[in-house]
């Protein structure tokens, strides 16, 4: 189990900046790829999981063996009202809409790829063959493309199901290579990843001076943030405030953030 040094064990300040003060610095993404612990997460409505699948057993038990056309038709409907639903809750958990980024696809699947949560190509078919069917009247797809569209949302529910079950709120980032010393990791990022409706992501941790650039970096991701010395290396400094930007730096943020919760690593 990590220990985590308590803040108010660092008493001496850099020069120029006291605890309640803020400036700006720039830090590289190196660490979003150390070994992670979930320190708080929310548990949501087991509801919001199991309709997407009720939806897809509809649909599935229209493709029997002597399924007709229109029996297709209305697999292909409920397929993609389940990948909707599951779509719609993502975008109202994590307020993906609300995200600060300016380059933020408008199109649902579009956004879902430019955050590294799906890969959309499969999916986007069936929408359209959903969407020709209901507007044009064409003939629905195959018994087999079905089953297939059948399998692609369902990959699609279960590569989610973590994102829809549980809101992760904050993680720490350690370096798994680093021993820790009288039970203190001492490198440590934690991002509490709040809702983007109410505050951007705040940072905090440990790292050695070098990790931090003291002036603009637009390859780095910038924070506000209060900084000490470490009480016991002069080479360390201790940080605590919030992410600022830029854009692409954010973006990759927020796409480590949905790549690695669903899986725990």
């Amino acid at each position: 189990m990590v220990v985590h040094q308590p803040w108010n064990d660092v008493d001496v300040t850099i020069p120029g900046n006291t605890e309640d003060e803020r400036q700006s610095v720039w830090i590289r993404l190196d660490w979003t790829t150390w070994h992670v612990e979930f320190q708080e997460w929310e548990r949501l409505e087991r509801s919001t999981v199991d309709r997407g699948y009720e939806l897809w057993e509809h649909a599935l038990s229209r493709l029997t063996s002597d399924n007709t056309s229109l029996d297709r038709v209305d697999a292909v409907t409920g397929l993609k009202r389940a990948a909707t639903q599951r779509i719609r809750a993502l975008k109202e958990i994590y307020g993906l809409k609300e995200l600060p980024l300016q380059s933020r696809p408008s199109k649902d699947l579009d956004l879902l790829r430019y955050l590294g949560i799906i890969r959309p190509l499969i999916l986007r078919q069936l929408i359209e063959i959903r969407n020709s069917l209901e507007h044009e009247d064409i003939q629905p797809p195959s018994q087999d493309e079905c089953l297939m569209f059948s399998d692609v949302v369902w990959y699609f529910l279960k590569s989610t199901d973590m994102l829809a079950a549980r809101r992760v709120a904050s993680v720490d980032y350690v370096p798994e290579e680093w021993a820790m010393v009288d039970d203190i990791v001492h490198a440590l990022v934690t991002i509490d990843y709040n809702d983007p409706r109410n505050a951007p992501p705040s940072i905090r941790g440990w790292l050695k001076k070098t990790a931090l650039a003291f002036e603009h970096r637009p390859d780095l991701l910038e924070i506000s943030v209060s900084i000490q010395k470490h009480e016991r290396d002069d080479d360390w400094i201790v940080f605590n405030g919030e992410v600022r930007g830029p854009e692409e730096g954010l973006r990759k943020l927020w796409h480590h953030y949905f790549a690695r919760v669903p899986i725990g690593l």
